[in-house]
């Protein structure tokens, strides 16, 4: 039986943050004028949403 579930959209569709240094659970926003974003939380590799762009990035 085929499933109807859709496929997960692949990870290099996304750009991945840089993690703030000495800040754990902070990357820098995917928009060059934004700020910190706050990860805590999120894994490695998970999906999260820049509160700048509005825009889908890849969690370092």
């Amino acid at each position: 039986m085929a499933s109807t579930k859709p496929s997960p959209a692949p990870t290099s569709d996304y750009p991945t943050a840089r993690p703030v240094p000495g800040k754990p659970g902070f990357v820098y926003s995917i928009d060059p004028k934004g700020g910190m974003v706050d990860v805590t939380g999120y894994k490695s590799g998970d999906r999260a949403k820049d509160p700048y762009t509005h825009e889908i990035f890849i969690v370092p």
